[in-house]
């Protein structure tokens, strides 16, 4: 197979090794930061395919300059990453690794609600710094989840592997607002409500929608105030979807209790940013698909479809992109 194709991160070399053996030549990008543009057009000028991640912005201006490319195998659900619909135009097969982060994704996500009720993260810095100074009936209290009210903002796989948790696990009453319809929903003891009724009842809310010209900036000041009062916030879908000056303002002035963000923008938040003094809220690096086992499968399934395009195959990709090529 007389086929080039740059990969822009180190994978496992199993995933590698599939590439190898079918005669693909193989470069990988050996830095742990991502290219810049440049670099992703100075190593991908020549190539057929591109293993990309969600850090990669594969815009018009490097698809322009990639004048033999087949195929982008984007190593993440989302695709928000890449131009869609010039890649189409270009007859550009575009894939994603879709469903096999929803369990990793999930868990992290009732992880970091799990840290916010019992104020984990705080107790255990308190606990390192010599704070500990006796058991107390009253102090260091955490809440329950069981009786508790979660809302589920965007009901696709992620939000109802979370919404079954939640739900089965700890005996939460689960609401959601979804804009799709999904028939798996039916085997979730959950209920559809209005989006200003989800913010008004929901103890929890946790984010799980796309990013869209809808959801970029959403959930902002006005959306904020009209939560409930000592709630809390959970997002592991993409961080432009909140609003972080007036999540800010919400943390230190309520209504919001406490907050856990797996997802900022831009990612890495800069050193200075205000949000890491705030005690109340918990700030992870974009880890919601960091297991061997779901890495595993990205990796593998990315390969698939280079090699898919490559042989004309269809690819596991978004099925509500028609310009996508689908399995």
């Amino acid at each position: 197979m007389n086929k080039k194709v740059f990969v822009t991160r180190a994978i496992f070399q199993d995933a590698i090794d599939q590439l190898i053996s079918a005669g693909v030549e193989t470069k990988i990008w050996p830095d742990e930061l991502p290219p810049t543009t440049l670099e992703l057009i100075n190593n991908a000028a020549d190539c057929h395919g591109i293993l990309s991640m969600i850090t990669d912005h594969i815009n018009k201006k490097v698809i322009d300059r990639c004048p033999n490319l087949e195929v982008i195998s984007n190593m993440a659900v989302g695709v928000n990453n890449i131009d869609l619909k010039y890649a189409g135009f270009r007859g550009i097969k575009v894939g994603n690794t879709p469903d096999v982060l929803t369990q990793s994704t999930a868990e992290l996500t009732i992880g970091l609600i799990l840290m916010l009720c019992k104020n984990l993260y705080q107790q255990i810095d308190d606990t390192k710094h010599g704070k500990w100074a006796t058991w107390h009936p009253i102090k260091n209290l955490g809440m329950e989840l069981s009786g508790k009210t979660l809302g589920v903002f965007g009901m696709g796989r992620i939000g109802q592997k979370v919404a079954s948790i939640a739900s089965l696990a700890f005996g939460m009453k689960v609401i959601y607002h979804s804009r799709s319809n999904i028939t798996a929903k039916q085997k979730i003891d959950a209920n559809a409500v209005s989006f200003e009724k989800l913010l008004h009842l929901a103890d929890i809310i946790s984010i799980h929608c796309d990013l869209n010209e809808e959801t970029f900036g959403l959930f902002s000041q006005e959306i904020f105030k009209q939560m409930k009062n000592n709630s809390m916030l959970i997002n592991t879908s993409r961080g432009e979807i909140i609003n972080q000056k007036d999540l800010e303002t919400a943390l230190s002035n309520g209504p919001l209790k406490s907050a856990a963000i797996d997802v900022t923008y831009p990612e890495p938040l800069p050193s200075n940013s205000k949000l890491f003094q705030l005690p109340n809220l918990i700030i992870s690096p974009h880890i919601g698909s960091a297991t061997l086992d779901a890495r595993t499968k990205m990796a593998n399934i990315a390969v698939k479809n280079i090699l898919n395009a490559f042989n004309s195959e269809n690819l596991v990709s978004l099925a509500n992109n028609s310009y996508l090529q689908i399995t």
